[in-house]
């Protein structure tokens, strides 16, 4: 069984993920969270998570954002 691995890279607010056919880094679709430090993030099948972690001025972050490659964007989950 082949398996498929979503690899991100985060900078900022902008999200890479890297096409292992063709050995290259691309943008996706750029993160609607605000900035943070210490934010989590991680796979569970097609989807990505990001979310939690300290926003600007030390507050709690208690967002999370699911990313869908199919559709290519970012949705609210909590």
């Amino acid at each position: 069984m082949k398996r498929n691995l979503l690899l991100i890279l985060l900078l900022g607010v902008n999200f890479y993920t890297h096409l292992t056919y063709a050995q290259v880094w691309q943008q996706i679709a750029d993160f609607q969270g605000t900035e943070r430090d210490d934010g989590v993030s991680f796979t569970i099948g097609n989807y990505t998570y990001c979310g939690s972690g300290l926003k600007t001025g030390w507050s709690l972050g208690r967002d999370f954002y699911r990313f869908s490659p199919l559709s290519e964007q970012w949705d609210s989950i909590a």
